[in-house]
């Protein structure tokens, strides 16, 4: 039996996809069935493969839909079911992760149509239909966090209307709002609102301090504009907020320099690493080019596989996406360029 905190995310999470399919949990998508259990929250609840990872978890064994978990936590990173403890099962579920939709302002160089609208695609607008708000408005007294991510959240005008009928119902008080948000911008109605909730936490998209990278990377994004945003959101009297960190081949070169300006600033990241597209995970690297690299957070996982043969598509999709935003990467990361050209 392996020995791990016991993962209660599948009993007290309910965990909503981009394209309004329900998942096991936020870090079940790399499973053999993506951790789908279910096309809306009613019928999720009875899934067989939802029990099936349950009992797994009572045995202390990792399922083979929590994969990503297992990886992580064999390698040292510390992975989800550790950071979002829960002391025992609860009666019905308080903590509800929604990925409302794929719309967004960015293009972000790890992302794709599934999870933001900048790269076309169609738009997944699930989360308009009033029956999925009228579900949240009546397990409204079992929500103690609502997570929301995207796509880009602030761009849910939906999630802000329910947010103000919690407040009139009188449960604002005992309900944590939750966001990974790229912050490019803040509505003005969100101020009112957020002030009336028990805490709002933000964890904000910066893979960097290097301001040329943060566009490369997080395209069209502006570093200045986002930290400036962090500043404000800062100064909320129940706000508590870190960095969210996507480890992959464009980063890991400077992930040392980031983690210290991140210490310097008092400001906490949480850095998790891309499993896939295989060919921007850091484990796609020629081993010759991970020697190179500084010892770091992320090595033990990105040796604990050789995905090199996957290292030529990394240059494909990124020569395209260069060809179409007229950039280069030699431009932009210049000294981490000359270390991979050496395997191209």
């Amino acid at each position: 039996m392996l020995e791990y905190n016991y993962c209660l995310l599948p009993w007290n999470s309910i965990s909503v996809r981009q394209d309004g399919k329900v998942r096991i949990c936020c870090m079940s998508h790399h499973g053999p069935n993506q951790g789908v259990i279910g096309n809306d929250i009613e019928s999720s609840s009875s899934s067989p493969l939802l029990k099936d990872v349950q009992n797994a978890i009572s045995q202390g064994k990792f399922h083979s839909e929590c994969v990503r978990c297992q990886k992580e936590y064999q390698s040292g990173i510390t992975p989800s079911f550790k950071k979002y403890p829960r002391l025992e099962v609860e009666k019905a579920p308080s903590y509800y992760d929604l990925r409302l939709g794929n719309r967004c302002n960015l293009g972000c160089r790890y992302c794709h149509s599934s999870t933001s609208t900048f790269f076309g695609g169609e738009e997944f607008t699930w989360y308009k239909d009033k029956k999925f708000w009228n579900y949240l408005e009546n397990h409204m007294k079992e929500i103690k966090t609502l997570h929301v991510e995207g796509g880009e959240p602030m761009l849910v005008d939906e999630h802000f209307d329910f947010l103000e009928k919690c407040i009139c119902n009188d449960r604002s008080k005992y309900i944590t709002v939750e966001y990974v948000t790229n912050l490019t911008f803040i509505p003005d109605r969100s101020w009112k609102i957020w002030k009336e909730f028990k805490d709002v936490k933000f964890g904000v998209s910066v893979d960097t301090f290097d301001y040329s990278i943060h566009h490369y990377i997080r395209y069209p994004s502006k570093l200045d504009n986002v930290l400036t945003n962090l500043k404000k959101i800062r100064k909320l009297e129940n706000s508590i907020v870190w960095l969210t960190c996507t480890v992959s081949i464009y980063n890991i070169y400077y992930l040392n320099d980031y983690l210290k300006t991140s210490e310097e600033n008092k400001i906490f990241p949480s850095c998790h690493p891309i499993h896939k597209p295989e060919y921007l995970n850091i484990k796609c690297l020629p081993k010759r080019v991970k020697d190179k690299l500084p010892t770091n957070p992320f090595t033990e996982f990105m040796y604990q596989e050789d995905l090199s043969e996957c290292f030529p598509e990394f240059w494909k999709y990124n020569d395209k996406l260069d060809e179409q935003r007229d950039q280069k990467l030699s431009e932009f990361l210049p000294e981490w360029y000359e270390i991979l050209r050496e395997e191209m």
